[in-house]
């Protein structure tokens, strides 16, 4: 019976640590998780805002067929705007 309690000790110390280590590395991955998704918001709307100003350049001819690509662009964009803040 003596040689149980310290190793209940030990183990109680290194579920600890792991725990602590598991908690650490959760925490930096969940930093770098937010970071990208910040970099790819960031990207979209860009993106955004240069299929905005593209159709000022277009031909007359062209123009209402451009318009509803830049459109479904814009829509497409913002919807992966939304999955990324979820």
């Amino acid at each position: 019976m003596f040689r149980k309690l310290p190793l209940r000790n030990c183990s109680n110390r290194f579920d600890k640590q792991a725990k602590a280590i598991m908690k650490m590395q959760l925490e930096g991955e969940k930093k770098t998780m937010k970071e990208k998704m910040g970099a790819t918001e960031d990207q979209a709307l860009l993106e955004i805002a240069e299929a905005e100003r593209k159709p000022k350049t277009c031909q007359p001819g062209t123009h209402q067929n451009n318009q509803d690509a830049v459109s479904q662009t814009i829509n497409m964009l913002k919807q992966d705007c939304v999955k990324c803040r979820q």
